[in-house]
């Protein structure tokens, strides 16, 4: 049990003070970085002895792979630490002829008929995933709702939304 705590530390030191694996993670979590460093150690911490012992001669490589796997489009790192929303705050316009007053003035039209409590939450929550996702695909994928279900939802939105307009 000592040797494995050892070999656990070890490695778990090697990967905190490995500079390139530092300026990896870096590069592909930005200001995440000590997450995804505190992941991978995670990750080493639960192998068993066997396991540590054949990744140990490859380990840097290791890591390479599982960062990047982790902070990929499917990894777990970038279910459990990715912005869903954007803050409308942080939109910025070049110019003001960039701004269109008229569909500004449309938005909040639309996010009036959002807020009606008469239409149910689960028609609100749906469109507004669906205007955030931009496409009813990734709806899907992001709650795991059919598609059909989806679409028959974003649509009766959109019908609701041109009769109140």
């Amino acid at each position: 049990m000592i040797k494995l705590v050892a070999v656990k530390e070890r490695l778990c030191t090697q990967l905190i003070n490995d500079p390139s694996l530092n300026s990896l993670a870096y590069r592909l979590a930005g200001n995440d970085k000590t997450d995804l460093m505190q992941e991978v150690a995670l990750l080493i911490c639960e192998k068993t002895d066997s396991e540590l012992h054949r990744i140990e001669s490859y380990f840097s490589f290791w890591c390479v792979r599982v960062m990047i796997n982790m902070t990929g489009k499917r990894g777990e790192f970038t279910k459990k630490y990715r912005n869903k929303y954007i803050d409308a705050d942080d939109w910025h316009f070049e110019t003001m002829q960039d701004y269109d007053h008229d569909e500004d003035e449309m938005i909040r039209k639309v996010d009036e008929v959002l807020n009606d409590a008469s239409i149910h939450w689960y028609k609100r929550d749906m469109f507004r995933l669906y205007c955030e996702c931009g496409s009813l695909r990734k709806v899907e994928k992001e709650v795991g709702i059919p598609f059909v279900s989806v679409f028959n939802t974003v649509k009766e939105m959109r019908e609701i939304i041109k009769e109140r307009l």
